[in-house]
């Protein structure tokens, strides 16, 4: 599989994520800010926006500007900037892991 590998828009929450100058790639893990734990991954990189495979769940596309930070494989979103299906999505996205 062909990495694919886009830059993001210049944005108020992508000044903070491009700090480091990482781009975000096709298979980065997604994390809510603060969190430990991913909840997904990313399929697909457009200028405004990303597709993420939410675990248990399944596709959803969020907009670049939920990107509040970007490090080498994981990329930090805002849970506020989400709509509210996807913030629900991602609270279920372990439910069926064992504890």
């Amino acid at each position: 599989m062909r990495a694919c590998v886009v830059r993001l828009p210049v944005t108020c929450a992508s000044v903070l994520a491009m700090s480091n100058n990482v781009a975000v790639s096709v298979g980065d893990q997604v994390y809510l800010e603060h969190s430990e734990e991913s909840f997904g991954s990313v399929r697909h990189v457009s200028q405004h926006d990303l597709t993420i495979d939410i675990e248990n769940f399944g596709d959803v596309t969020i907009p670049a500007s939920a990107v509040v930070g970007v490090q080498p494989g994981k990329i930090l979103v805002l849970a506020s900037a989400l709509p509210t299906n996807v913030r629900h999505a991602i609270g279920r996205a372990h439910l069926n892991e064992d504890k």
